[in-house]
């Protein structure tokens, strides 16, 4: 099928797609030299060219045994030297091509990787198995290393899937390559991945984004393939949510390349594109899995008291599992309790007050040195309406008051304590994960591990068949989860029918409907829906038809708008002064519930409304 969506390729495109081209080329050099020797000769010369093609002498004339000798000793020598060496050199030079990735393709709706990183292993694998595009070639375009990539890749995938990835060397930041080598403009879909050892990672990546919204534009196509671009620094990424990136910000990139500058058809690209970063999907994923009700999430329970989260580890994938956390998971008349464990918490607590400074202002938090016993640094909340608590604690993992101060927290907050482990060394991971005290184990405390490779893990602890001790053990790896299916995910669905409903029943605000939301509002919209989720089971209400009472619909906008000060607060938004209004970076909302006009309040309990109505639709699982 893949002839279908590649045209005119070279031979030396087929003998690398097709290695098996090269028995037909000698198939048929055989069957010329046995043409050559059955032909029946009448004329000396073709009898002379005759027995020069053929290795084995045709002829018995006894006056010229000398000449036959010589037809002979030169046609042995053709074949054993000259074809073979031929041909070996054009294996040589055709296996090269593919090794080195300078193998020229034209390819048509294939699913492009510009640029190679581990943590995209799980999204790859994501797209080879997809039915969508399983007749779709996967192409990865890297700028070198093109033979070491390709083994990195094979090593986790199955001979099938190998099969399915086509390695090329390509440079994202260059037109011709983007144009000529990777087809970039005839692609179904597009991950902009860049490599894991440049400085410039996210710069790079978002001028790639320019280069590719220039030369997309295709006649008679209105919506451009998805595009997604991997923003490495977590600063970045969180940038993309407190600005809107509209087409200007391309331009001076997209005229240095000397592309001419079209703001419709950028902006239509811009829309059909979507910012990432590999640690935070996979938060997100972790938890709110599609198997969410299941127990296959890191759910948190605030039906006996206040949840409580421990995350070892203020590594990237540590701190985005935090953020995460602090951005979902609130619940009506609860408090939300984070703590954060690292060896080196300090300098890492003073790197993240930075990166979120609005929110830590106005929160309350502690910092305590366990190693040095020294005592806690308190920070009071500044805005005394918000639910959220955070800690941070300095030690090693298998530090001896640690080990109390859980051993106290699974004993006094039974069925509402959970454990995340993201150091980067997995197997310390699991020996943190499987040393916990055994009150955490008994009380079935769930326990999150992070591992770098894949979760194989998980075939170990979960068929400990002698004491099931290790039941609320879960592993979750860079392995597991992919980027791709995000706008296919139901909590994707889930956002986008929820603000569109707002829309429809609000003409006069039209900003509102999904396909005209910036990333930074999308990113609201998806964790306000999720987020729901969690405070309706925490209700009880885990099956449909969900029905609630008016004071329940008041408890959960009260829970909302509380999440909603902590999220606008992490992405740099500061609560405003009395009379100021909304105006750059501060907002009026940023309040106590009670404090809120009926307009806004009713607003909430809209939301609400709206994600009950699409759960309770008919065939919806996403709970």
């Amino acid at each position: 099928m893949n002839c279908l969506y590649r045209t005119k390729l070279t031979l030396g495109e087929k003998m690398s797609r097709r290695p098996t081209a090269i028995l037909w080329i000698l198939l048929v050099i055989v069957a010329v030299v046995i043409t050559a020797s059955i032909i029946p000769w009448k004329f000396n010369y073709w009898k002379a060219i005759g027995s020069l093609l053929s290795p084995v002498p045709m002829y018995q004339d006894s006056h010229r045994h000398i000449l036959k000798f010589i037809l002979y000793l030169l046609g042995t020598i053709f074949f054993s030297g000259g074809v073979i060496a031929i041909v070996n050199n054009f294996i040589r030079t055709t296996g090269e091509r593919y090794v080195n990735g300078t193998a020229r393709y034209r390819f048509r709706g294939h699913v492009l990787f510009l640029g190679f990183d581990p943590l995209m292993i799980g999204t790859l694998r994501n797209e080879i198995d997809s039915a969508a595009v399983q007749h779709s070639d996967i192409v990865v375009a890297v700028p070198d290393q093109v033979a070491s990539v390709r083994n990195e890749i094979h090593r986790h995938l199955s001979t099938e899937q190998a099969r399915r990835v086509i390695f090329i060397r390509c440079s994202r930041i260059n037109v011709d390559d983007l144009r000529k080598l990777a087809w970039a403009k005839k692609a179904r879909k597009i991950f902009i991945i860049g490599q894991p050892d440049e400085e410039t990672h996210d710069t790079l990546n978002l001028k790639c984004l320019g280069l590719l919204a220039a030369i997309y534009p295709q006649q008679g196509v209105e919506t451009p393939a998805p595009c997604y671009y991997y923003l490495r620094n977590q600063s970045t990424f969180y940038m993309i949510h407190r600005i809107e990136y509209r087409p200007e910000s391309l331009r001076k990139h997209i005229l240095q390349a000397g592309l001419a500058f079209d703001k419709k058809s950028v902006g239509q690209f811009l829309k059909a594109s979507e910012p990432f970063n590999f640690h935070e999907s996979i938060a997100r994923h972790v938890l709110f899995s599609d198997n969410y009700m299941s127990g296959d999430a890191l759910r948190l329970n605030a039906v006996a008291g206040d949840p409580h989260v421990v995350i070892y580890g203020m590594t990237p994938m540590g701190t985005a599992l935090m953020r995460d956390v602090l951005m979902t998971q609130h619940f009506p008349g609860r408090r939300l309790h984070v703590t954060m464990i690292d060896e080196n918490a300090r300098a890492e607590m003073h790197n993240l007050i930075g990166r979120h400074r609005p929110f830590f202002e106005n929160c309350h938090y502690t910092f305590n040195d366990l190693t040095t016993e020294t005592t806690a640094d308190d920070h009071p909340a500044q805005l005394d309406f918000l639910d959220v608590d955070v800690d941070f604690i300095q030690c090693d993992a298998s530090h001896p008051r640690l080990t109390d101060y859980l051993r106290e927290c699974a004993s006094r907050e039974k069925g509402t304590l959970a454990i995340a482990i993201c150091t980067q060394d997995s197997p310390r991971n699991m020996a943190l994960a499987l040393y916990m005290p055994r009150i955490v184990f008994e009380n079935k405390v769930p326990i999150w591990v992070y591992q770098t490779g894949d979760n194989s893990m998980n075939a170990f602890v979960e068929n400990d068949d002698q004491n099931n001790l290790y039941s609320s053990i879960r592993v979750f790896s860079t392995m597991d989860y992919g980027i791709s299916d995000r706008r296919t995910s139901w909590q994707w669905q889930l956002a986008q029918a929820v603000s569109d409903n707002y829309a429809q029943k609000h003409p006069f605000d039209p900003d509102y409907r999904w396909e005209f939301l910036q990333p930074m509002h999308r990113w609201s919209s998806l964790y306000g829906a999720i987020s729901k989720i969690s405070m309706l089971h925490n209700l009880g209400q885990d099956h449909t038809p969900i029905l609630l009472t008016n004071e329940e619909r008041t408890q959960l906008a009260l829970a909302e708008h509380n999440r909603w000060n902590t999220e606008k607060l992490l992405n740099g938004w500061e609560p405003a002064a009395p009379g100021e209004g909304k105006t750059l970076f501060r907002h009026d909302k940023i309040v106590d519930y009670r404090h809120l006009d009926e307009a806004s309040k009713e607003k909430d309990k809209e939301q609400t409304d709206a994600v009950v109505k699409e759960l309770n639709r008919p065939g919806k699982v996403a709970k």
